[in-house]
């Protein structure tokens, strides 16, 4: 499967679970893999309005129930955005939005984004985690690979 079109900060990944009833007894019987089988995970970063896991949902119909997705927004100006993406999309059981949360190296607190020079969709400014202006607010920040080790691999 091939990322969406235009969506930098989103990622499909496939990780091998050894157990995975055992070490996500809440999740439905659908989100489940059998014992060994691939793991289907989708990370948005950045995810804004989740633009791109629409896109994957659209690109993908038949593999997009299988995918454990997982949004992650750090700018909490994004959070209408992401509210109206969720209500959209209330049927999607499989996805997870995490906001504000800053994707980063380690955890702790990160300032909150700003309008950077990041390039968006055409025309619109992102913000930018790695050249933040002082807003003189913060937001909590993941280790993003310890993350995924525990809640994925």
């Amino acid at each position: 499967v091939s990322p969406p079109r235009g969506g930098m900060g989103a990622l499909p990944i496939a990780v091998t679970a050894v157990d995975l009833a055992a070490a996500r007894p809440n999740d439905s019987p659908a989100q489940q893999a059998p014992s060994g089988s691939p793991r289907k995970v989708f990370l948005d970063i950045g995810s804004r309005d989740g633009h791109a896991i629409e896109a994957f949902a659209r690109e993908h119909p038949h593999d997009f129930p299988q995918y454990e997705v997982h949004a992650f927004e750090a700018d909490p100006r994004h959070a209408a955005e992401m509210d109206r993406f969720l209500q959209r999309h209330a049927a999607w059981s499989n996805v997870r939005v995490h906001q504000p949360i800053a994707a980063w190296v380690e955890d702790g607190t990160r300032p909150t984004p700003a309008e950077g020079r990041v390039a968006g969709r055409a025309g619109e400014a992102r913000a930018n985690l790695l050249q933040p202006k002082d807003t003189g607010s913060q937001v909590q920040a993941i280790d993003l690979a310890a993350w995924i080790r525990r809640q994925i691999g």
